[in-house]
């Protein structure tokens, strides 16, 4: 798999939460119940949509491309995996619920383990993507039960000549203290995820 990534670092930025960090993983019952609790929460970043476009100044910016491959079946499980979740499906990054829908307002949460901690994270579809046999994705945005804050667009994108491509474009900034001052670490952690997760796309679309 070849791929293509590019990023670049604004500032580091100040805000600051006492947010969902544990020694051990957190159970589906309790994930369940941090969903629960921000389903009606506004996202907690200003600029909604920006992944789609012309993301904001000051904010970290990433954005990673594959080539899936090529062909209607190509198209069609890559579509499917999404629905699924499947970039979540990692060794070490987790959905919590593989039947969340692509809809407006579905909330979606996911838990990860790094250094031996478990992270819980809640976000919700900001915006959805359906171009016919052209673009299908969506964006999620944080909304304040999350370890950084912003927003991340999943698109699968087909060209004139059939080719499926897989692109991760995201921005954002730490929300949790811990990550603020690990960011060296949650930046790279960041990238392996994109990484990690164009080629969970690309193996599921096989």
């Amino acid at each position: 798999m070849s791929a293509t990534y590019t990023s670049s670092e604004p500032p580091t930025d100040t805000s600051r939460w006492l947010g969902p960090i544990y020694f051990s993983r957190p159970t589906s019952d309790h994930v369940a119940l941090r969903v629960q609790s921000v389903r009606d929460a506004p996202f907690d970043y200003p600029h909604v949509g920006a992944s789609a476009a012309d993301m904001p100044e000051g904010w970290h910016h990433d954005e990673a491309t594959v080539v899936v491959g090529h062909g209607e079946e190509t198209w069609t499980a890559a579509k499917a995996a999404l629905r699924n979740w499947t970039q979540f499906d990692l060794e070490w990054v987790w959905p919590h619920d593989r039947t969340a829908p692509l809809q407006v307002g579905a909330p979606f949460a996911f838990t990860s383990r790094q250094l031996g901690m478990w992270s819980v994270n809640v976000c919700r579809i900001a915006y959805v993507i359906d171009e016919e046999d052209t673009r299908f994705g969506f964006g999620y945005g944080t909304v304040g039960s999350h370890v950084v804050r912003g927003e991340e667009l999943f698109l699968l994108h087909r060209d004139e000549q059939g080719a499926v491509h897989f692109t991760i474009r995201k921005f954002s900034l730490p929300a949790h203290p811990l990550v603020r001052v690990g960011l060296p670490f949650a930046r790279r952690a960041q990238r392996r995820f994109s990484i990690d997760a164009l080629a969970r796309i690309v193996e599921e679309s096989s």
